[in-house]
């Protein structure tokens, strides 16, 4: 996956690439499983959140520090889900918000939880894919 990010800024994708990358390994240890979904969340996520912070200009996500536009934090990442989740009338839209559910639920548990509640082998493809479609979506969208 390829974002063709011009400026200097981080390129997400890259997380996305390191998670491919270490998902071709042979050696899958357990580290290298809860890796490969945590780091496809925190691409497609990021990727969802600009959409949404520089496209849809939404003002929730202008500040660079996680405030709202109250000048509070709050919580980005329930946010940025239920902005795509909330919308019924588009099935790109709630597809994104419907996949960043899953891959969210995934990645809290591939990084905090000290027994991964699924099978870790099949939670780590399905989070690639996941990712890799919420890319090709947001392609769709800009």
């Amino acid at each position: 996956m390829v974002n063709n990010n011009n400026n200097t800024t981080f390129d997400w994708c890259d997380y996305y690439n390191l998670a491919k990358e270490l998902n071709e390994n042979e050696d899958l240890t357990e580290a290298k499983l809860r890796v490969i979904i945590s780091k496809s969340y925190y691409c497609a996520f990021c990727l969802s959140r600009n959409f949404l912070r520089d496209k849809m200009n939404d003002p929730d996500l202008q500040d660079k520090y996680g405030k709202n536009r109250n000048g509070k934090f709050f919580n980005s990442h329930k946010h940025v889900g239920e902005q795509f989740s909330n919308d019924p009338n588009n099935p790109i839209w709630h597809d994104i918000g419907k996949s960043l559910r899953t891959l969210r639920t995934n990645r809290n548990s591939a990084d905090y939880h000290d027994e991964f509640e699924g099978k870790l082998e099949f939670e780590s493809e399905m989070s690639l894919k996941l990712s890799k479609d919420i890319y090709n979506y947001l392609k769709q969208l800009y």
